[in-house]
């Protein structure tokens, strides 16, 4: 996941990056015989293109779980990440890694119920995923929709959703 940051803040963020230098270093992760970046990538860029050589770096321990946990976690403290990485993120923790929702909010400090809210996105229809991701709809409005069972009940009622600028308790009614 990625902090994603309207032109005007990059550019600060460049331009302080230039003048003062990285303040805060680079996070990786080592997994087996990698280093696999945990936070820090507009840093990086941003110390290659200034043409730096040498680059501070905390390496810290674990599995591809802990990294995504702390990718989460280091994301949604700093800043707003696409709410659609989150959704990606949170479902590879619970499915792939067999995480339930409690180890999550342990792992990441999410509260129980908006990480639930995620794995039922991560079930909707890829149009309500993308409305969500475009911001056409937030998480409580994506949720609701995620609650039909059909993506063609999904679609309709975002088509109302976007048209109507319907609340996320109107869209829990119609659901």
């Amino acid at each position: 996941m990625t902090a994603r940051f309207d032109q005007e803040t990059r550019e600060i963020l460049r331009n302080s990056v230039k003048e003062a230098g990285i303040l805060s270093p680079v996070l990786v992760q080592k997994i087996e015989n990698d280093l696999v970046l945990v936070d820090g990538l507009h840093r990086l860029q941003d110390a290659i293109e200034a043409g730096d050589q040498l680059l501070d770096v905390a390496v810290l321990e674990g599995d591809m779980a802990d990294l995504l946990c702390r990718n989460l976690f280091l994301d949604k403290v700093r800043g707003k990440p696409p709410i659609a990485d989150m959704v990606a993120v949170i479902q590879v923790l619970y499915e792939e890694y067999g995480l339930d929702p409690d180890k999550i909010k342990e792992k990441t400090g999410l509260p129980r119920d908006y990480i639930e809210q995620l794995i039922k996105i991560s079930t909707a229809s890829p149009e309500v995923r993308e409305a969500l991701d475009q911001e056409a709809i937030g998480v409580g409005v994506a949720f609701q929709l995620s609650r039909l069972p059909f993506p063609i009940q999904q679609e309709e009622i975002l088509a109302k959703t976007t048209v109507y600028r319907l609340r996320t308790k109107d869209v829990k009614e119609l659901v």
